[in-house]
């Protein structure tokens, strides 16, 4: 929550920036889902700003709603202006060794370091699940980081993982207008298969196609300083 709330303090004051909210939906008793999330977020929009142009962002498995979001707003004739997908989820990318190894093989040498401690300390999460010390947890360390502290864990994997379970009927839907895809290293990489690569899973359902930029950072850090002020740069653009 905190990484995304950072974008406010580059966009400038001549562009407001909010933050939408899932885990609030889920502590009211509402049933979460991509599409409940949508319809409610979508009163939450209005109520600030009854028309369009709109101008919509999500991080992460937070693309899926941001992209149910652009696509009803478009439906109901609002211009959607800008719709952008930070280091989207990718739930056919598997957890395979040539993955990684590919994966490994794309960041900077800078970044190999990092990603090999933040590969071991999963490894010992998973290790320790394994042996009964640590409860269950599908959400992975570097998630996890990103959820708000007061969020309970139970609320934390309902919308994880209803956000990751609802990929296949958000790309069996199409959306009419552009969407930007921006990409932190090791995002993708030479020879990445096709039902792995966000670009082409994005550029299918893509009306008027995909806009890839890469950014620097990786799946989190992008959103911190001093990366965040290239998110920043972009959005002023």
């Amino acid at each position: 929550r905190e990484s995304v709330l950072n974008i406010r303090t580059v966009t400038g004051p001549e562009r407001p920036f909010y933050a939408l909210a899932p885990f609030a939906l889920v502590k009211e008793g509402a049933e979460y889902d991509i599409d409940t999330a949508a319809a409610k977020h979508l009163e939450e929009i209005r109520a600030v700003q009854p028309h369009g142009p709109y101008l919509l962002g999500g991080h992460c498995s937070g693309g899926f709603p941001a992209l149910e979001l652009a696509r009803r707003l478009t439906l109901q004739g609002e211009n959607v202006a800008f719709l952008v997908v930070v280091n989207p989820m990718n739930p056919e990318r598997g957890s395979t060794l040539s993955s990684q190894w590919q994966t490994f093989s794309a960041l900077s040498p800078t970044k190999k370091i990092p990603y090999v401690m933040e590969k071991t300390k999963r490894l010992g999460s998973v290790l320790r699940r394994k042996l009964g010390s640590a409860s269950k947890d599908p959400i992975p360390p570097q998630v996890r980081g990103e959820l708000p502290p007061d969020a309970n864990q139970q609320i934390n994997q309902r919308v994880y993982q209803t956000n990751r379970g609802g990929w296949k009927t958000q790309f069996e839907r199409s959306f009419s207008g552009r969407i930007d895809l921006w990409l932190a290293e090791g995002c993708v990489y030479p020879g990445m298969r096709p039902d792995t690569d966000p670009r082409v899973l994005w550029g299918k359902i893509a009306g008027r196609g995909v806009h890839v930029h890469m950014v620097p950072g990786d799946h989190v850090s992008v959103l911190n300083p001093p990366h965040v002020q290239v998110i920043g740069e972009l959005l002023r653009s």
